[in-house]
């Protein structure tokens, strides 16, 4: 349940502050059918391991405490990250599913973004594998999977539009930081 907790909140703290940035500084394009789309996945995978997390346990593991806690963990390390990453952005974030630069977009080099250039989808990646081990499900290792196919190639989409943007600037902050996994990748 304290898992249920942690994740609720960070989703309430996700929605509270996207709608203060949209207002702050507002989006320069309208939603597409391909955004829409990804929202819908998103929504869904965050819904699928909610169920997870309350208890319908498909493919199960066999009942460990410790691999939980470890689970607990992952979560707990994703949200800290998510946040941080969250507040160094400030008005400069955007959805994901977005994919756009905002007026007046600045690029952002501090906080989290010094080590890693993509630390939400990290974020990602750490709560959904946690939550899936909190649930005791085999499926952590397929949303391991598909999250980090997901991650990198929505990174890649990103910097794209990034370099368009910032032009060397980005392409020097590339070469100094790593993409999701700081000294690593």
């Amino acid at each position: 349940m304290t898992a249920v907790v942690f994740f609720g909140l960070w989703r309430l703290y996700w929605l509270i502050t996207a709608r203060k940035t949209d207002k702050e500084k507002p989006k320069n394009k309208q939603v597409t059918l391909k955004s829409y789309f990804e929202r819908i996945v998103q929504t869904s995978a965050g819904l699928f391991l909610l169920i997870q997390l309350f208890g319908l346990r498909i493919l199960p593991t066999p009942d460990n405490i410790f691999i939980q806690i470890i689970g607990l963990a992952l979560l707990v390390l994703g949200i800290v990250i998510a946040v941080s990453a969250r507040i160094s952005l400030g008005t400069n974030w955007t959805q994901s599913y977005d994919y756009q630069i905002k007026k007046n977009h600045e690029l952002v080099s501090k906080g989290i973004y010094q080590y890693i250039r993509h630390p939400i989808y990290l974020s990602v990646i750490l709560v959904y594998t946690g939550g899936l081990i909190i649930s005791q499900t085999y499926l952590f290792t397929v949303f391991l999977i598909i999250l980090s196919i997901w991650a990198y190639s929505h990174g890649k989409r990103e910097e794209k539009i990034l370099l368009k943007q910032f032009g060397g600037n980005y392409h020097d902050y590339m070469k100094k930081t790593k993409m999701l996994i700081p000294f690593i990748i």
